[in-house]
């Protein structure tokens, strides 16, 4: 890690994020037209989010979302059937996977913002690797299965060069189902990386910082082995999911780690979320039915200054990310 980077770590450690509040939420509903079901599964800091769609005929087609509620189709020029997006960048690059029915591989994929398409898929198994989320400074972070064995999955983070590290929780061990995994699900622009990772337990959340140490994560209102982390912001809020004895939630947990916030959409069952920005607005899914299977996808809007941090904080991290991007350039 370079020294203005550490820098900018102990300024943000200097100047604390304000701890969450039992604040609340404004959801909206969003449906991509004629589908049976849509997820949101990533937001970035201008209001653009991605995510994927069903109709009656297909499955997992992914889209850009713009602010202003215009649609931009994932168009991948590559062989198959779906296209599910999962994440996306300042500048609005996307990352997502795709399944090709003639070859049965599963392979990541990234959409640069003017619309060309390149293949994203880890050497150590290429067939069957996905990404996940990438950040401003184009790093690339998700997983790939075991070669060797086929319930076994790591995790990876691609730099920019196009070399790729293989990243697993070191308490990684098999479930009770026989799989053993570290999933990758999102990384900020310091670097943080959180994901969740198997043992005999179930399933527990992580964050893996800078400097290679992991914490584990798990929600104290969840069922023990239900935990998963699927996004972080640039301030190190993150959002996950969790189960107890009514079904599944979602919560979002401050940077500290001090408090845990339950968060349900109102127009469903079984919320998950996905993703969060540094505004604090979040997106995800619920399920309309839990018969059916149909899900809707939801943005959801701060209605309390007491989910984002401090302005002083919040400016001191942000000079201290531009700092970085002006060391880079000068390089």
């Amino acid at each position: 890690m370079s020294t203005i980077a550490r820098i900018c770590l102990l300024m943000a450690a200097g100047f604390p994020i304000v701890p969450l509040q039992a604040a609340s939420f404004t959801f909206v509903t969003f449906d991509y037209p004629d589908s049976t079901g849509t997820v949101l599964a990533g937001i970035n800091d201008s209001g653009q989010t991605v995510g994927s769609f069903s109709t009656a005929t297909s499955y997992g087609q992914g889209f850009i979302r713009n602010a202003d509620g215009s649609l931009v189709p994932i168009a991948l020029p590559f062989h198959s059937t779906d296209s599910p997006a999962s994440g996306i960048n300042a500048s609005g690059q996307v990352v997502g996977a795709f399944f090709d029915p003639s070859t049965f591989f599963v392979q990541g994929y990234l959409r640069s913002t003017d619309g060309t398409y390149s293949i994203i898929d880890d050497p150590i198994n290429p067939n069957n690797s996905a990404g996940s989320a990438i950040n401003d400074g184009g790093l690339i972070v998700g997983s790939y299965g075991d070669p060797i064995s086929p319930t076994f999955s790591h995790g990876f983070l691609r730099d920019t060069g196009g070399n790729f590290t293989t990243i697993d929780d070191p308490n990684m061990a098999v479930n009770s189902f026989g799989e053993e995994y570290t999933g990758l699900s999102d990384i900020n622009n310091l670097g943080q990386i959180v994901g969740s990772y198997s043992d005999a337990a179930g399933s527990h959340g992580f964050l893996r910082s800078p400097t290679g140490v992991f914490t584990t994560v798990d929600d104290p209102d969840g069922n023990p082995g239900t935990t998963s982390v699927s996004g972080i912001n640039n301030l190190g809020v993150m959002v996950g999911t969790f189960s107890d004895s009514s079904g599944m939630h979602s919560f979002v947990r401050s940077a500290d780690g001090s408090t845990y916030m339950t968060i349900d959409d109102p127009s469903g069952f079984e919320t998950s979320i996905f993703g969060i920005n540094d505004s604090g607005e979040i997106v995800g899914s619920y399920f309309t039915s839990l018969s059916s299977g149909e899900m809707s996808g939801f943005i959801g809007t701060p209605t309390s200054s007491e989910t984002v941090p401090e302005p002083t904080s919040y400016g001191l991290c942000l000079a201290g990310l531009a700092a970085i991007a002006c060391a880079r350039r000068c390089s």
